[in-house]
């Protein structure tokens, strides 16, 4: 049969909950539905009700008349809690009531028992069809996040690379300074009269380059550790990984202030920091593209008992109301040729769907206020550290 084999092919890996309190009907549709699908099975509503809490299922069937708790008050519940998921109803009673309170429910189908092989076939081939169509879309569009996030990480690769070449600089402008002046010292014959002196100029040159030297190899380890890829979850301090970040940008002339509480979370450590070098490096370019007497950016975190809120906000002007709204959608910017868009798409990708937080942005105080909720590892303040970089 052409249609069966349809089926077969459109449900290929599709789990599905039967839910039929009496076993030998139980076991008739349990051998005809598992010829198109992964079958899991329940006795009653609250039973499914656990399994469908631990599992996802791609169709719910279930009969109307059970103990405990009906297929109504089940149908009720499960739509309740996700409107999109599939329900079949399959029962023997054509009471119009039930019929009426189902339709209200947004039942996908409804057959009548005694279901026969060809009639279950065409009853949920377009079910099965639907949840097909939704499964391709959501794959399609996980794939094209996915590339978009690669993009931006890319972009933001190169935006470090330029920070470490600026971080390279004054430490290799030392080094060649205090090698150089040894050198000119030993070309005008300085040490003639007191060779120990040049001893002692040599022994502070070489102190000042490997104080530089150690200053190049911790800038390189922390931007080695920043672009390895985060496989798992990990608990870490959210002060400590903001002043990490805060130490990886050149500041110039902008003021960093922090306001910070020691609080711990269980999520990816690079990924969080990746957020708050996109959002300070943002802020420090508008901050350096105006005229302004001194360029501040506080960032400030706390908590409440679910959660910890930290808050990056510049003196920038603000975000222009044309662009709120879009502000976190993939390839928008408000630098004109200068940007990728991708930054803050990026940005929001991770804290809201990675990290399960929240980031939202709003202006205060005439400039740009950047707002992420994280949920807390465990619950407790305490007394912040008040530091700041210039």
């Amino acid at each position: 049969m052409k249609k069966a084999q349809s089926l077969r092919d459109l449900s290929k890996g599709m789990k599905v909950l039967l839910v039929e309190d009496e076993k030998r009907i139980l076991e008739a549709y349990v051998e005809l539905m598992s010829e198109f699908f992964e079958v899991d099975t329940a006795t009653n509503g609250v039973e499914a009700l656990n399994k469908i809490d631990t599992n996802n299922y791609e169709i719910i069937f279930t009969d109307i008349n059970m103990p405990k708790m009906n297929g109504i008050e089940l149908c009720e519940l499960v739509k309740h809690n996700n409107p999109n998921q599939k329900v079949i109803v399959i029962t023997a009673y054509s009471d119009k009531d039930n019929i009426i309170k189902l339709l209200e429910l947004n039942v996908d189908k409804l057959l009548q028992k005694p279901v026969r092989e060809d009639m279950f076939i065409y009853a949920v081939y377009d079910v099965v069809s639907a949840v097909y169509t939704q499964r391709k879309m959501e794959n399609t569009l996980k794939f094209q996040e996915k590339a978009l996030v690669e993009s931006a990480k890319l972009a933001q690769m190169g935006e470090m690379l330029s920070m470490i070449a600026h971080q390279w600089r004054q430490p290799l402008t030392t080094i060649s300074m205090v090698l150089n002046t040894v050198k000119v010292k030993i070309d005008l014959q300085k040490y003639s009269d007191n060779p120990s002196l040049l001893e002692n100029d040599f022994i502070e040159a070489q102190e000042k380059a490997e104080e530089s030297i150690n200053y190049l190899s911790e800038t390189i380890e922390d931007f080695r550790n920043f672009f390895k890829k985060d496989k798992t979850k990990k608990t870490f301090n959210i002060a400590d990984s903001i002043r990490t970040c805060v130490g990886m940008i050149p500041l110039d002339n902008i003021e960093v202030k922090l306001d910070l509480q020691d609080h711990e979370i269980f999520s990816f450590k690079r990924e969080f920091q990746q957020v708050i070098i996109n959002i300070i490096a943002n802020a420090k370019e508008q901050l350096s593209s105006i005229d302004m007497v001194k360029g501040v950016i506080n960032i400030t975190s706390s908590a409440d008992d679910e959660k910890v809120i930290i808050e990056i906000c510049d003196n920038g002007g603000g975000i222009p109301d044309y662009a709120i709204k879009p502000l976190f959608k993939p390839y928008f910017s408000t630098k004109g040729k200068n940007g990728t868009g991708l930054g803050l798409y990026m940005s929001k990708t991770i804290i809201d769907t990675h990290m399960n937080g929240l980031l939202t942005a709003t202006n205060k105080n005439n400039g740009a206020c950047f707002t992420i909720e994280l949920p807390l590892k465990n619950k407790g303040n305490t007394p912040s550290n008040l530091t700041s970089f210039n």
